[in-house]
């Protein structure tokens, strides 16, 4: 009705152009409905179903503010997208509906299990599946085998262990469970099984049934954990690694567990089974049952803009958008979605400003992978995302990252915390800068606080290498910067994993092949290792401050490298290769040696390098300031295990006369010693940190550790800044 057509006749043709007037429309569930204008606040629409079908490029569509729809957002070319009304609340789009208000009968008596019809006549969940149960913004747990806290393992960090242990090695389709596991004579085809097959990762499969003639072992069909990034690699399931499976009722036997049964053909009927937290009635209980898949949907479009607008509890992506380009998220709060918080991917130029992403059960955002097969989910080339906040992501849930990034572009000035896995993960050609990581690695071990992933190869290289040449010979460059970012605290959790006795993270963690990478300014403090390079190469480490990590500060470790062919095919292995870990560059950084709180007795250096020949090569050292609070053997400085060395455990002395660090200076351990970190988080502007010392009368003997200056107290850190002071 906005569209005018003009029509010109010349000569023979007649040429027709369509003039589009903007409108602006208004959104408010309290409406009369959909049959109003909407462009006018007094006379809105009421769904959005009304907006999908009736928008086009050059509106603007507004959401009344303290609004609340169950329906999902399907954005257009053009048009923009945003709230009004005085309310304080942003408009809510749930993928949740009131599961309270279904009618709920006891499933057997004297049981604290509950069961209602979901898709009954004057039910309000419809007939999807129920695939996530949130109570007072709390998910609840999917019924579950062991129950959490009650597995095998003894050396969780987080009160009791979720897993049950595989008793022996079978390939990645058999999961060995014993004799002695308690599902005999269960229920167990059409199972889930999550098995943490390695350290970094935990896998998800469905169980088929025992192998045939086996009363200890099942056998399993590999899922995508994330359905758009194949699994390449299939690990054998080893024994001593651990697993849980899920979601058959006879599973629910604690509070806080729920099972959803779907309708099939013989039986139509889809009911929720909840043992509440309380043990009582769901009935006028506020249980949220998330149903729908995603609140807002963008598939091949651009030059949009969304802002001020929260989208919570869906059971898949919460925001989810393909094929875009040219779009803007402004101010969007994302809570508690059942998959990743924002998954953006095969897109370019996309800015988000202001996000606030809590709470997700897998990537809090999540901005493509080139790293998986042919299925794979292309990057974002040239996402900026700044001054936005990703909590809790992947907490007892997938385990994911919190920050996945793109293709180039920039992550600055944000805050990622409490990550189930890596708070940030980064391939290639992005600045990262500014950014606060705060415990990360929660429930998984062998990643970091900003962890760089291998690069793809290179087309050139690869069509001009031969296949019998060290795959190093074909990557590309990472091409980043990692810049002025807080890193601290990462305590990883080695439950279901066979070693009881540590858990393994790292503050800034560059992996196999990793070159091209400026590592510069950051403060990394409370990691196992603050800084790890892992057959890395052309990269350079320089101006950072490292403390109270719990092992060394500097890690660098060479594995040998398998040739082109073998990495590419997957054939056996033909050639090993050595000696790729080269021109490695660590200059200008501050770091002291900590004592172990856990074996007080410990010598711990500042640094590390282990290779299976020479180290010497691994990288070039200068002008770093080194020093040590640990009185066991204080005067080492490097652990060195190389071919080409004598020495293993090094001091300054030992590590010059090999060309390392001849301007580099170490302050030696002293029993009055005292050493201080400080930083300043991302969103403060400034911090005034008074004197630290246990003696009052020691504070003008402080000096910077990494300029070696006298420090005068009050100390101003301006924003995003870090200091070591050392007396």
């Amino acid at each position: 009705m906005r569209h005018f057509v003009r029509c010109t006749a010349v000569a023979v043709a007649t040429f027709c152009t369509h003039t589009a007037h903007a409108a602006t429309y208004y959104v408010n569930t309290n409406s009369w409905g959909d049959g109003n204008s909407g462009t006018s606040n007094s006379f809105p629409w009421k769904t959005i179903a009304k907006v999908n079908s009736t928008a086009v490029s050059g509106d603007t569509v507004l959401f009344y503010r303290g609004g609340v729809w169950n329906e999902t957002l399907e954005v257009k070319s053009g048009v923009t997208y945003g709230a009004y009304g005085s309310n304080t609340p942003k408009p809510v789009i749930s993928g949740a509906r009131n599961a309270g208000a279904l009618t709920w009968t006891r499933y057997q008596p004297g049981q604290n299990i509950w069961v209602a019809v979901t898709n009954g006549s004057g039910t309000n969940i419809g007939t999807g599946a129920v695939r996530h149960l949130h109570l007072n913004g709390a998910r609840l747990t999917r019924a579950r085998f062991p129950n959490v806290g009650q597995g095998a393992f003894t050396n969780s960090t987080s009160g009791g262990s979720r897993y049950n242990k595989v008793t022996a090695t079978g390939n990645y389709t058999t999961l060995n469970v014993g004799t002695n596991a308690g599902l005999a004579g269960q229920d167990i085809v059409g199972a889930t099984a999550f098995v943490r097959t390695v350290g970094s990762d935990l896998f998800e499969y469905t169980v088929d049934g025992w192998k045939p003639g086996s009363n200890s072992a099942l056998g399993l069909t590999s899922k995508w954990l994330l359905d758009d990034w194949e699994l390449v690699l299939k690990y054998d399931i080893a024994a001593g690694v651990g697993y849980w499976l899920e979601n058959k009722l006879w599973m629910l036997d604690s509070p806080g567990e729920w099972f959803f049964e779907a309708a099939t053909a013989a039986n139509p009927v889809s009911k929720l089974y909840v043992w509440m937290p309380n043990g009582a009635s769901p009935a006028g209980q506020p249980l949220q049952a998330s149903t729908l898949a995603s609140g807002v949907s963008a598939v091949n479009v651009s030059n949009f803009t969304i802002s001020d607008i929260e989208v919570r509890e869906t059971f898949g992506d919460a925001i989810s958008i393909t094929g875009a380009n040219t779009a803007t998220l402004e101010r969007l709060d994302v809570k508690r979605s059942g998959r990743r918080g924002m998954s953006i991917w095969n897109s370019s130029n996309v800015t988000i400003r202001s996000a606030n992403i809590q709470d997700s059960f897998g990537n809090g955002l999540w901005l493509g992978d080139a790293r998986g097969g042919a299925t794979a989910s292309q990057p974002v080339v040239n996402a900026n995302v700044s001054f936005s906040t990703i909590n809790n992501s992947g907490q007892n849930g997938l385990g994911m990252p919190g920050a996945h990034l793109g293709t180039g572009g920039s992550f600055i000035y944000n805050t990622v915390s409490n990550s189930a896995s890596a708070g940030i993960i980064a391939q290639s050609g992005t600045t990262i800068q500014y950014n606060t990581v705060l415990n990360s690695c929660t429930d998984f071990e062998d990643c970091g606080g900003i962890y760089v992933a291998q690069p793809q190869n290179d087309a050139t290289k690869l069509s001009n290498t031969p296949g019998t040449a060290p795959y190093t010979a074909v990557k590309a460059s990472n091409n980043m910067v990692i810049n002025g970012n807080i890193v601290v605290t990462g305590n990883a959790n080695p439950d279901g994993t066979p070693h009881e006795g540590y858990g393994d993270v790292r503050g800034i963690y560059l992996d196999d092949f990793v070159n091209g990478v400026t590592v510069s300014n950051n403060y990394v403090s409370g990691m196992r290792y603050g800084i790890m390079l892992h057959t890395t190469f052309n990269n350079t480490i320089q101006g950072n401050r490292l403390i109270g990590n719990r092992s060394f500060n500097l890690k660098l470790q060479e594995d040998p490298v398998r040739d082109v062919n073998s990495h590419l095919t997957g054939a056996p292995t033909s050639q090993y290769y050595n000696g790729q870990m080269v021109n490695n560059t660590i200059q200008n950084n501050a770091m002291v040696a900590s004592k172990s709180t856990s074996a007080p007795t410990l010598a711990i250096p500042n640094i590390v390098q282990n290779a299976p020949a020479a180290t010497g090569q691994l990288a070039s050292f200068d002008l770093n300031r080194y020093a040590t609070l640990n009185p066991n053997r204080p005067d080492i400085l490097v652990y060195n295990y190389g071919t080409d060395v004598t020495i293993s455990d090094m001091t300054l002395a030992n590590w010059q006369a090999i060309n390392k660090d001849l301007q580099g200076s170490f302050r030696a351990y002293r029993t009055d010693g005292e050493a201080y970190g400080f930083y300043t988080a991302t969103g403060a502007d400034t911090r005034t940190i008074a004197c630290p010392a246990v003696n009052q009368a020691n504070c003008n003997s402080f000096v910077n550790l990494r300029t070696g200056s006298t420090v005068t107290f009050p100390i101003t850190l301006p924003a995003s800044a870090s200091i070591i002071i050392i007396r």
